[in-house]
């Protein structure tokens, strides 16, 4: 396992690179974003049975997984690799470590499709918003952005449309994810159901 000081490293890093870099137009994927993955890694992972060297691996990738916004939106998670194995490298971390980084980032891509139960967690920290009870505002917020970046804008019956066919068709990976976090969100879903069918 690394040192515990490559985390206050690695934090300090990215919060300084989305300080200078990270666009003011990002409505969603913001520095609170990456914070509230890392603090769901943590958690979840808490709650799981995991070496102490996977859930440090596991807060790295979350602090790294959306740095790539600060220079692309389209394919971020590839910018966000190429971020992050550069500073470990700077590190001295060893291949096989930055490696496992590589995979976990590459699990939040969308849609998730993790292999390990690493990989599993960092999908569901990375999804925890939808069995939030804030989940409007996080909806609205991606709705924005959307109209900025990806220049896609929706009226409300079809941004509740898109909202239920996504929160149907998603499902967490970890026990927790599947025990804690799935009936919350199914809740999201029936609000945004029953506003649909008024």
């Amino acid at each position: 396992m690394m040192s515990a000081d490559i985390i206050q490293d690695v934090s300090f890093f990215v919060n300084g690179l989305f300080d200078r870099a990270l666009p003011k137009e990002l409505t969603f994927h913001q520095k609170r974003h990456t914070e509230e993955v890392v603090e769901q890694v943590l958690f979840i992972g808490e709650q799981s049975i995991i070496l102490e060297e996977q859930l440090q691996m596991l807060e790295i990738a979350a602090w790294f997984h959306d740095s790539g916004y600060c220079y692309t939106y389209i394919n971020h998670e590839v910018k966000s690799i190429d971020i992050a194995v550069d500073f470990l490298k700077t590190r001295d971390c060893p291949a096989d470590y930055i490696q496992k980084i590589e995979y976990l980032i590459t699990a939040t891509r969308l849609p998730q499709n993790p292999f390990s139960r690493v990989e599993e967690i960092i999908c569901d920290a990375d999804m925890a918003h939808l069995a939030s009870d804030n989940y409007p505002a996080y909806s609205e917020r991606l709705r924005k952005e959307w109209a900025i970046y990806l220049n896609k804008t929706y009226t409300d019956e079809e941004w509740d449309k898109l909202n239920i066919d996504f929160l149907t068709k998603h499902h967490y990976f970890s026990k927790y994810g599947q025990q804690v976090l799935e009936p919350l969100k199914q809740k999201q879903l029936r609000k945004i159901k029953s506003k649909w069918e008024q």
